[in-house]
């Protein structure tokens, strides 16, 4: 995360393993709803692809994929489309994932209160999920499933990621958090197959 103004954020010397079928995801947010990402890159030539994203006014998440990066230990660099305070940016890597088509069901929600209510409905035997939060206001977040992360932006917007590697297929599951007070808050939702 970065509590600077800037456009960039990089994950730097992250190892993706030479395992089948890799993929690997970026989750991120900013306070900025007006902000958008203008590109992932890894290794510094292989481009991300949008999957999902939700801006509004104050706040914007968004999460990208790349199918079969190259292994390596290399950078993930995120660069915002203009110069944003409070950023971040998180990565995941995967393997045995569907190479033709990876992104399954995507969930947007946004709200206002202590929990978020993000839901993901997977269609495809042996998926994963995966989700990204970002709030308005000054609150710490706690969250529901496995963590990859549970922050904050420049120190005080909630910002977080966690997944699932053993959804309920064909049902709805809940993607919540909890957060230490009442916000305005973001967030988005993947099914990996």
């Amino acid at each position: 995360t970065a509590g600077t103004a800037g456009t960039v954020i990089t994950e730097s010397a992250f190892t993706v393993a030479n395992n089948s079928n890799r993929i690997l995801i970026v989750c991120a947010g900013v306070e900025a709803g007006a902000q958008t990402i203008s590109g992932i890159t890894w290794n510094g030539v292989e481009n991300f692809t949008l999957a999902v994203t939700l801006g509004e006014s104050s706040r914007r998440t968004a999460i990208w994929y790349l199918v079969n990066p190259t292994a390596t230990t290399a950078d993930v660099v995120t660069t915002w489309s203009s110069s944003a305070n409070k950023r971040g940016a998180g990565v995941y890597s995967f393997y045995n994932v569907n190479q033709a088509s990876p992104i399954g069901v995507t969930n947007t929600a946004i709200g206002t209160g202590t929990t978020t209510t993000g839901t993901i409905t997977p269609t495809t035997a042996g998926s994963l999920v995966v989700d990204v939060t970002v709030t308005e206001s000054s609150v710490t977040a706690t969250d529901s499933l496995t963590a990859g992360w549970v922050t904050t932006l420049g120190g005080t917007k909630a910002f977080g990621s966690q997944y699932d590697l053993t959804p309920t297929i064909n049902a709805s599951n809940n993607m919540f958090y909890t957060y230490s007070g009442s916000s305005n808050w973001n967030w988005c939702g993947i099914e990996v197959k």
